[in-house]
């Protein structure tokens, strides 16, 4: 069985704004995941 974990992911873009902010993310065997 195989998962794909993100933990505490961000993205702060150069002007200081915050996009995104201690992310938890997983990815179980046989789901499917698309990140836009």
């Amino acid at each position: 069985m195989a998962t794909l974990s993100f933990k505490s992911v961000g993205k702060r873009f150069d002007d200081g704004t915050l996009a995104l902010s201690r992310v938890d993310l997983d990815v179980k065997d046989g789901e499917f995941l698309v990140l836009v």
